[in-house]
């Protein structure tokens, strides 16, 4: 599939109506020149003349200012008409993913942007460079055809001014009701997104995106409804609580997606041509349900109500303080996180980590065990709805070609996944950059897991 480039026309009508201004601007000083010339010239018929040519010039100046409002207009950002959703999709593929994010965009196109709904798109290719799309419907499943409606040349995604200057375009220049922001690249939990090979520093990691999104909506006054990442690992419990006020649901996977990602079609169609007026929720209920009929690209996949990630953070901490004060050896506590369901990196499962604890008939502490249930409520609570993969998929499914280059052992390890239950976290918290985010400053939660971790 190749992309079907059609570049900003109003760009260059833009640069030759600034020209026809500049010439009416020295027209008029030429005009100007005359009259006075004209003024000091001993003719009898001066004064005709002269209000001649002050009427000449009155005429000019106006048509002069009128083509002055009509360069205005043709490149004025007036706002489009506001509709029911705007879907703001944030795409870093300058790395080995150009192809399959052309791929998803195209997906979009049997959809499209329509009455109630806006699908914009910023996508940054290798040895191309960033422009920003309208995503326009058409029947074409080789080609993705919209056109280009702004080219940025090269830019660094990785930027949190880059994003923030999308998502202030995006709101501004399609407003809705509803808005919908999906980033889309690689991902790494807690460690952020990784979204540039061209640009050294090319990840942002979960505060910067934080705070990426605080000052798009700081410069707009509108709200994420609900924040997406179609990249690896982003169910986490740690970025799900650094991002619980920047958005009202979050949509991710705890595990790694294939290639393929998101069955984007099947989502929109659902979402925007067989329901009138969707709700948040229910469009990430929808991305959860589509997910789960292709298991062998979308391993898990989970919807998150941030406005509950503060109970769960409360309640993380407070299973923190038991273990740090408990007298439960810690050699059973770390054979239960080394049993915990881990995903790559790697990371594991909040809720299977507590829920083994309330359930070892090893551990005694009563205090323990009710903090290790009242978390396992709390991430019930948060995680509205989650699907996960149980078994591994025949191969010829499975598109992936680095997931096919895996053993049958690791392919299980990836595939079978009956402890994922929509939170990853970290159990193994020795990193720096773990310290600088919210949920390690608000909770005890490294001094917890060290102090397993250090156990024979």
């Amino acid at each position: 599939m190749k992309i079907i480039d059609r570049p900003l026309h109003f760009n260059a009508l833009n640069e030759k109506n600034k020209q026809i201004c500049k010439e009416d601007r020295t027209s008029d000083n030429r005009r100007s020149d005359s009259v006075s010339l004209e003024a000091q010239s001993p003719d009898e018929s001066w004064w005709k003349k002269t209000k001649q040519a002050i009427v000449s010039i009155m005429q000019h100046q106006e048509q002069s200012e009128n083509l002055r409002a009509a360069c205005s207009v043709s490149r004025s950002d007036n706002p489009e008409t506001e509709k029911e959703w705007t879907i703001l999709h944030y795409a870093g593929a300058d790395n080995n993913l150009g192809q399959y994010w052309l791929d998803n965009l195209n997906e979009m196109e049997a959809v499209g942007s329509r009455e109630n709904l806006n699908i914009v798109s910023q996508l940054d290719l290798k040895d191309i460079g960033c422009k920003r799309y309208l995503i326009k419907k058409d029947d074409d499943i080789q080609n993705f055809t919209s056109p280009a409606v702004e080219d940025l040349g090269r830019v660094n995604m990785a930027d949190p001014e880059v994003l923030t200057e999308f998502i202030k375009y995006g709101m501004k220049k399609y407003p809705a009701k509803h808005y919908m922001l999906i980033i889309a690249c690689h991902g790494g939990a807690w460690k952020g997104l990784q979204l540039e090979d061209s640009f050294a520093g090319g990840d942002m990691s979960v505060p910067s995106i934080r705070r990426s999104i605080e000052n798009a909506e700081m410069a707009t006054n509108r709200h994420l409804d609900l924040l997406a990442f179609d990249a690896c690992l982003m169910g986490s419990a740690e970025a799900a609580y650094e991002l619980r006020n920047v958005a009202d649901y979050m949509v991710a996977s705890e595990q790694v997606e294939a290639f393929k990602s998101w069955p984007y079609t099947p989502i929109l169609k659902k979402a925007f041509e067989e329901t009138d007026k969707i709700t948040p929720d229910k469009l990430g209920t929808i991305v959860v349900d589509e997910s789960s009929k292709v298991k062998q690209d979308m391993l898990t996949m989970g919807l998150i109500d941030l406005s509950r990630m503060e109970n769960v953070k409360d309640a993380a901490n407070a299973l923190a303080e038991e273990i740090i004060t408990t007298k439960t050896s810690m050699s059973v506590l770390k054979n239960i996180a080394r049993k915990t369901q881990q995903f790559y990196l790697p990371v594991k499962d909040m809720y299977h980590f507590a829920q083994q604890i309330a359930e070892n008939p090893s551990v005694k502490d009563t205090a323990l065990i009710e903090a290790a249930e009242n978390l396992c409520r709390s991430i019930r609570e948060a995680v509205l709805t989650e699907e996960h993969s149980t078994s591994v998929p025949p191969r010829e499914l499975i598109t992936d070609s680095d997931l096919l280059a895996l053993s049958e052992a690791k392919l299980k390890a990836v595939y079978e996944l009956n402890g994922a239950n929509g939170l990853n976290t970290e159990l193994n918290p020795h990193y720096t950059s773990y310290g600088s985010l919210q949920f390690a400053e608000d909770t005890e939660w490294v001094k917890a897991m060290r102090r397993i971790d250090q156990a024979a």
